[in-house]
């Protein structure tokens, strides 16, 4: 029975940062780290990286957690550093700790790749949309005549506005939307259509 009940305890708490991994690769798209990789063409330790990104030495321990939740949620694989084929001593090698590469789902969302996801996967991420969530529990509470209008769903609940009227009136959302679009443009018309008509997903 406590068995039981620490397997469900654990996929609660899994369930409930979930979150982390969704902003974890946000952050590595904005950040460049994913390209960094494409770019480097071969396995790359975290001081490696950090000096392509330019990350301050305060911050590289960060670093270090932000590349960890990419890796375990697969789009990095990781691999002890072989001191052999690197030319470095042993020592070296264990201070450096692991190198990491690229995994084949990462490659779609490589800024610039000719298969490139990571607009779509900003503008989804984007608080515009995310914001919405946050008043799921009130919309569900709210009484309307027509749940399908949009000045009755989660968006307009929490912005004040249509999804179009925000399209128009925010520059830099419009520009990541259409960034999305061109993208991926089937999967992000059947998303902007859900979204026109008020769905909560």
């Amino acid at each position: 029975m406590d068995s039981a009940n620490n397997e469900d305890m654990s996929k609660s708490e899994s369930y409930t940062f979930n979150f982390i991994s969704s902003m974890s690769l946000k952050c590595a798209i904005d950040l460049g780290i994913l390209y960094a990789f494409h770019h480097r063409s071969h396995p790359t330790t975290l001081p490696e990286l950090a000096t392509a990104l330019v990350v301050p030495a305060s911050k590289a321990a960060f670093l270090g957690c932000l590349v960890a939740v990419l890796a375990h949620t697969g789009f990095l694989s990781c691999q002890k550093l072989a001191s052999e084929e690197n030319q470095i001593s042993e020592d070296e090698a264990e201070e450096l700790g692991l190198e990491y590469s690229l995994t084949p789902a990462s490659f779609a969302i490589v800024k610039g790749q000719s298969l490139d996801l990571s607009p779509k996967v900003l503008l989804t991420l984007d608080p515009t949309f995310v914001e919405r969530f946050h008043c799921m529990s009130e919309w569900f509470k709210s009484n309307s005549e027509n749940c399908w209008s949009s000045s009755r769903t989660p968006l307009h609940m929490k912005h004040g506005k249509s999804f179009w009227e925000i399209k128009i009136q925010d520059e830099k959302f419009s520009w990541r939307m259409n960034a999305a679009m061109a993208s991926n443009g089937p999967g992000m018309a059947r998303l902007m259509m859900w979204t026109s008509v008020g769905a909560a997903v």
